[in-house]
């Protein structure tokens, strides 16, 4: 093998290497229930936007970490709903995870009852590419995820 050849090919496994296994996270503090919720990404593959995504939910007297659907692409847009009794809804395109500070819980559900009725608070997204983080509704307005199925 040419030695050019052979660094180059060197160099592209170090690189994918690298970003294999990689996190990026963001964080949301909720300001009524004080329950705190981090979103992380973990690369899967060097080279594809494949992500192993899990919720780190912080309660008063608790921590739940919740692993999610694998993201093998159009699932990274995570909107955060407030339900009307205080429950916060989480909804990926594919899944309702509704986390209940009062019971400390955090489960998959199908939508409830109140969902229409839930007020927008946010998403987890990475807009245009520019960095991945909690976007409040003040700042940008609802953007509905993609439907399961059809990414």
């Amino acid at each position: 093998m040419k030695p050019r050849v052979a660094l180059t090919l060197t160099v592209a496994l170090f690189i994918g290497a690298c970003a294999e296994g990689t996190v990026s996270s963001a964080r949301f503090v909720d300001s009524v229930s004080g329950v705190r919720v981090e979103y992380m990404l973990t690369a899967t593959h060097a080279f594809l936007g494949e992500y192993d995504r899990r919720l780190r939910v912080e309660f008063a007297r608790s921590r739940v970490d919740y692993a999610m659907e694998k993201d093998s692409g159009g699932l990274l847009l995570l909107n955060i709903h407030r339900l009307p009794e205080g429950r916060l809804m989480l909804y990926d395109g594919s899944a309702h995870i509704i986390i209940d500070a009062e019971r400390e819980t955090v489960v998959h559900t199908n939508p409830p009852a109140d969902a229409a009725a839930a007020e927008y608070v946010g998403c987890f997204d990475s807009p245009r590419g520019d960095g991945f983080r909690f976007i409040p509704s003040s700042e940008r307005p609802e953007q509905k995820p993609p439907l399961a199925g059809t990414r």
